[in-house]
C-alpha cells in the first residue's frame, strides 16, 4: 500500500510540476464607480505625497505644535478617531465632531460630515484653522514650515521651487490623503 501511494505522490508531483502557472491579473469589475477626483488634471506626484505625507504627521501645524493631522486621523483606525465621540483637539479642548475616515477620498465630491466642503484643499484648512482643533493661522504656519530647511527642500523637490503657501500647502496634503 505504501508502494502505491508513493506512485501515486510522484505522479502527481511530475504533473503538476510541468503545468504552466497562469498569470492572475486584477481587472477593475465593469461596474466600478469612476473616481471624482480629475487625475488627468492634477495626477499624483510622489514628491507631493511625500510633502504631504510629513506634513500630514507634524504637528507644527497647530498653534502650539501638539496637534497633527494624524493626532485625530489614526492611520490604524482607517485614519479616524475611535476612542471617544468627539475629537479632542489643541490643549485637550473637545470639538464638536470626531475625525471622519479618510479612505475612498477621490470618490467623495464632499467632505465634512455634513457636506460642507466640495473639495480636499478647501477641506484641509477647516482643522488647521479650527479653535477647537488646531488653531493656527495660516500666515503664521507659513512661516513656520518658511524657517524649516527640511520644509524648503520638501517644496523645493514637490514644487521645483522652494516657495512655501496655504495653496501648496493644501495641494500636498490632498495629494497624501488621496
Amino acid at each position: 500500500m505504501k508502494k502505491v501511494m508513493m506512485y501515486f505522490a510522484v505522479i502527481f508531483i511530475v504533473v503538476t510540476a510541468f503545468q504552466q502557472v497562469r498569470k492572475h491579473t486584477f481587472g477593475v469589475p465593469y461596474n466600478w464607480p469612476k473616481p471624482v477626483f480629475d487625475f488627468k488634471k492634477q495626477p499624483l506626484i510622489p514628491a507631493q505625497i511625500l510633502l504631504g505625507r510629513v506634513l500630514f504627521y507634524d504637528p507644527l501645524l497647530s498653534r502650539n505644535n501638539t496637534v497633527s493631522c494624524a493626532s485625530c486621523h489614526s492611520q490604524y483606525t482607517a485614519f479616524t478617531h475611535v476612542d471617544h465621540s468627539l475629537s479632542h483637539g489643541i490643549d485637550d479642548r473637545i470639538g464638536t465632531r470626531n475625525s471622519p475616515a479618510l479612505m475612498n477620498l477621490a470618490w467623495s465630491s464632499s467632505f465634512m460630515w455634513d457636506g460642507s466642503m466640495s473639495s480636499l484643499q478647501q477641506q484641509v484648512f477647516s482643522p488647521i484653522t479650527h479653535p477647537q482643533e488646531m488653531d493656527e493661522n495660516l500666515l503664521r504656519l507659513t512661516g513656520k514650515l518658511q524657517r524649516s530647511s527640511l520644509y524648503s527642500e520638501l517644496f523645493y523637490s514637490a514644487f521645483q521651487d522652494s516657495t512655501i503657501t496655504a495653496q501648496r500647502i493644501a495641494i500636498a496634503l490632498e495629494q497624501f490623503m488621496l
